[in-house]
């Protein structure tokens, strides 16, 4: 039986060994990336583990694309910057978070299976926008047309409208996107 299903199905040893896999390895990480201190840590693991819980039990949370622990640490991720937001301290996930793991750079530094989840949720948000919005963005970030040529394509008077298209768009993409990896944390 795989973890998810024995979670759901009520057996607490199988969660509790979920967070003893983790606690201390999150704990460490939390506190090295966003300064935190070993009992803020703790807490915010805790609500990891229990939002996690809850994602199962609920039905909302059935299968994981990637690795459980990249799930936990995304999850843990927005919840240090939830708790970060909240002691005023200015960490956020911000449209230029979303752009940076549309458009990676060399020096940025992500766990390759945390970029992969997000990336994956960017692609279903993607695919559910309307069918000019998609293919503007496709053009744009994954196909690398510059405006002018995405002006053409589509039909745009110039590339001041394709460019305005594709920040409307690209917003519109974010927020979604914002929105999903959101419900992890709450």
């Amino acid at each position: 039986m795989d973890l998810l299903t024995e979670i759901k199905n009520g057996n607490e040893e199988a969660l509790m060994s979920l967070y003893k896999t983790y606690r201390n390895e999150f704990i460490s990480w939390a506190s090295n990336t966003y300064q935190l201190s070993k009992d803020d840590g703790k807490d915010i693991f805790q609500d990891t583990i229990i939002t996690f819980y809850e994602n199962v039990k609920s039905g909302q949370l059935t299968s994981i694309s990637g690795s459980v622990k990249t799930y936990l640490f995304t999850i843990g991720k927005f919840k240090t910057i939830n708790f970060l937001k909240k002691s005023n301290r200015s960490v956020t996930f911000s449209d230029f978070d979303l752009l940076r793991i549309i458009e990676p750079s060399e020096n940025q530094i992500m766990d390759k299976e945390e970029n992969e989840f997000i990336k994956d949720t960017v692609k279903k948000y993607l695919n559910e926008q309307c069918e000019d919005c998609k293919k503007v963005l496709e053009l744009y970030y994954f196909k690398e047309k510059d405006m002018k040529t995405i002006a053409e394509e589509m039909g745009y008077k110039n590339a001041d409208v394709a460019k305005k298209k594709k920040y409307e768009c690209f917003k519109k993409l974010a927020e979604m996107v914002r929105k999903n990896l959101m419900m992890l944390v709450f």
